[in-house]
């Protein structure tokens, strides 16, 4: 609890070298380190910043660390020519298509870990929220009054990385909403969120609709 170099204790003042610290161990004083036992105290004290949100509140937080893959394997459905291309070089040029294939796998993952790492989403008393770009951000609000269906959604690629996505439409959505591309994946509803667990899925997925009925 105290450190090595000092003299004395900070606590209780005990002379930590030489003979008089000698003689005060050999009498096993009892020392009740007040300072100490606060801390583990406060230590057990539930941290504002660890509370649980309350239910129906999801706070702010990213998607599913496998959700870098499947962003790679939608970019790569989009850049599929580079890749036949590169593919189709290792017969010719073996050495220098086979670097320059691992060069662009890896600036897919590269970008897909940006993306991911800018992604946010989260449920609070009146909305959801979703927040999504590296360099043109782009914030997503949908109130619950708002909100027509949601629906949970799996391509073969999410059932091989065991996620699952949430598809929100709103009354509007057909009229207004443009396509969007969300990590390397079109939609036409306002708020698609990819890359969450079956479980973080329908938890979002049963929120959502509950809050809708009440809002209603």
């Amino acid at each position: 609890m105290i450190r090595e170099t000092s003299n004395f204790c900070q606590f209780c003042g005990a002379a930590q070298h030489g003979d008089e610290a000698a003689v005060y161990r050999a009498q096993e004083p009892t020392i009740v380190n007040t300072v100490g036992a606060q801390a583990v105290a406060n230590a057990h004290k539930p941290h504002s910043a660890h509370k649980k949100a309350k239910p129906g509140i999801i706070n702010k937080k990213n998607l599913c660390g496998r959700a870098k893959w499947s962003f790679v394997i939608g970019y790569l459905k989009y850049t599929g020519i580079i890749f036949l291309l590169l593919l189709g070089g290792l017969i010719i040029e073996p050495l220098m298509s086979a670097g320059a294939l691992i060069f662009y796998i890896f600036t897919l993952y590269i970008f897909a870990s940006l993306v991911h790492g800018y992604f946010y989403y989260g449920i609070d008393e009146y909305s959801f929220n979703m927040e999504y770009g590296i360099i043109h951000k782009k914030h997503i609000s949908i109130p619950f009054d708002k909100i027509h269906n949601v629906n949970i959604t799996r391509t073969f690629t999410d059932r091989i990385l065991g996620l699952a996505r949430i598809e929100i439409e709103t009354s509007g959505n057909s009229l207004f909403h443009k396509n969007d591309v969300i990590g390397g994946n079109i939609t036409t509803a306002e708020g698609m969120l990819p890359g969450l667990t079956l479980k973080q899925a329908e938890k979002v997925h049963d929120i959502l609709l509950e809050r809708r009925s009440g809002a209603e």
